[in-house]
C-alpha cells in the first residue's frame, strides 16, 4: 500500500460512488476472517480451562472486522466480543492480555473471586495471522484506490 489509510479516507470521501467501493473493500477484508476465527476458537479451547466451561464459552465469542473510512481514527480493526450472562459485554481483552477472569464461588453470585489463566488466547493466533491479513487489507485498499483514481 503506497498511501496511509487516512489519505485513502480523504480520497474516498470525495468519490461519488463511495458506497460501492466501501462495500467491496469490506467484503475483501472479511474474506480471510474464517481462518482467524478457527484459529482463535482452537486456541481458546486449548489454552483456557475446560473445567467450568470457560474455554468453550470464549470459543463462541464473536469475531468481527470494523472498517472506519472517515475521521482521524480511520482504519481497520478486528474485535472479539462476547455477551456476559447479565447482558453486559465480557472483558475478553483483560482475559486475553492479562489472563484475568472472575468467577462466583461455587455458583454464589454474591461472592466473586479473581483467577489467573494463561493469557493470549487471541493474541497468539492473531500474531501468526497478522502478516496474511495485512497483505489482504493492503491489496483491498489498493484495488479501491485504483477504482477511485480511474473515476
Amino acid at each position: 500500500m503506497g498511501t496511509s489509510f487516512a489519505a485513502f479516507a480523504n480520497e474516498i470521501r470525495a468519490f461519488n460512488a463511495r458506497g460501492d467501493v466501501v462495500n467491496a473493500l469490506r467484503r475483501d477484508v472479511r474474506k480471510p476472517l474464517p481462518e482467524l476465527r478457527r484459529d482463535v476458537r482452537s486456541s481458546a479451547t486449548s489454552t483456557l480451562p475446560a473445567g467450568g466451561g470457560l474455554g468453550a464459552w470464549v470459543a463462541r465469542a464473536r469475531l468481527t472486522v470494523k472498517l472506519k473510512d472517515s475521521g482521524r481514527s480511520a482504519g481497520i480493526r478486528i474485535k472479539v466480543s462476547r455477551a456476559a450472562g447479565d447482558g453486559d459485554k465480557a472483558d475478553l481483552n483483560a482475559l486475553d492480555l492479562a489472563g484475568a477472569v472472575r468467577h462466583p464461588l461455587h455458583g454464589n453470585r454474591k461472592r466473586w473471586y479473581p483467577q489467573r489463566v494463561t493469557p493470549g488466547f487471541f493474541t497468539k493466533p492473531w500474531e501468526a495471522f497478522r502478516p496474511k491479513f495485512i497483505k489482504v487489507a493492503d491489496e483491498a485498499v489498493d484495488q479501491a484506490l485504483d477504482v477511485i483514481r480511474r473515476g
